[in-house]
Formats: structure tokens, sequence, C-alpha cells
């Protein structure tokens, strides 16, 4: 019998059950791999996220920070402002801040806390964002130390705010400005 070829029991070949045996440590593979992959993005996602808000609160401080440096007295009785001989006045109890910017030629401003957000306003004109509505902001805070003309003391505004993170422990920020011109008695 030519070209018949008969089996014999010497051949390599894989059982069903071997077959099972790898596709399931392949599979097990396979699933670890892509989750520690889904992992790492989801954790590149947060510190994306986290990065984008540091950015913004930092912004918002600079801005804030330089601003205030330049405000100046109120010297005009019943000034719209603020009232006369302060350099500052807390407004929305103590979560904003109104101010003359000297830098401005003496305008009307104002930092206060708004929905979350750091809000900038300038005298009659709608008030901006100075952050996102993706970052949070809670306990914004302006203490005032030498505000008033009679307390003798060079104007100190410490600025106190925190940034909520989704997953990430809250971050509080927190800076101190002195008024750049001096406080003198006029």
């Amino acid at each position: 019998m030519i070209g018949l070829h008969k089996p014999t029991h010497t051949e390599k070949a894989f059982t069903l059950v071997e077959l099972l045996i790898v596709c399931g440590i392949f599979s097990t593979i396979v699933i670890v791999i892509v989750s520690i992959f889904v992992s790492l993005i989801q954790l590149q996602k947060n510190i994306l996220l986290t990065k984008k808000a540091l950015g913004e609160a930092n912004y918002a401080l600079e801005f804030m920070s330089r601003a205030l440096r330049m405000a100046e007295k109120e010297l005009t009785e019943g000034g719209e402002c603020i009232p006369f001989g302060e350099n500052y006045q807390p407004i929305y109890g103590n979560q904003g801040i109104r101010f003359k910017n000297g830098n401005e030629g003496g305008e009307c401003q104002e930092f206060y806390l708004e929905n979350g957000q750091i809000k900038f306003k300038r005298q009659g004109k709608p008030p901006l964002a100075l952050t996102s509505p993706a970052t949070k902001i809670s306990q914004l805070q302006f203490l005032l130390q030498g505000e008033s003309q009679t307390d003798q003391i060079q104007p100190l505004v410490t600025i106190v705010f925190t940034v909520e993170l989704e997953q990430f422990q809250p971050l509080q920020f927190q800076t101190s400005i002195s008024q750049r011109n001096l406080d003198v008695v006029y």
C-alpha cells in the first residue's frame, strides 16, 4: 500500500487540556497588563488635571498679588470705592476684597469667590473668572492688617484659599502681600 500513512503514537500534538491551560494563562497575563495600562492612563489623567488646577491657582494668586500690591489709600471723603483713609475693604465676610488700584489710575477693583471660582471685577465692567469651573476653589479669605490710616502699620493682605482636587487631598495656598507704596499720614 503505497501512499498510505499509518499513524504512530510517537507524533507530538497538544491535547485539549493543554490548550485550555495555555489559553487561561495567556488570558490572565493579558488582563493584568491591560489593567495596569488602564490604571496608568487614569493616573496620568489625574496628574494632568491636578497640574491644570495648580497652574490656575498659581495664576490667580500671582494676579491678585500684583493688583493688591498696587492698592492706594482712599483720600477723598465719601469715596465710591472704599471708606476714607482705608487701603482695602473686606467684602462678602472676608471672602472678598475691594481696593483702588493705583497702577490703573485709582480704578476700583474687587476679588471674590463665587460658585467655586475666583472672580475679578473692575469698576463698571462685568466680572472675569480667574479660575475655570473645573478648578473648585473653597474657603477664599483675605486677612487684613494695617488697612486703616490710624493704625500706623504698613498694609498687609494675606490671601488664603483651598483648591479641591478629585483624587487627592485639597491643597491650601497662602501668601502675604504688602502695599508697594508706604502708608504714610497725609
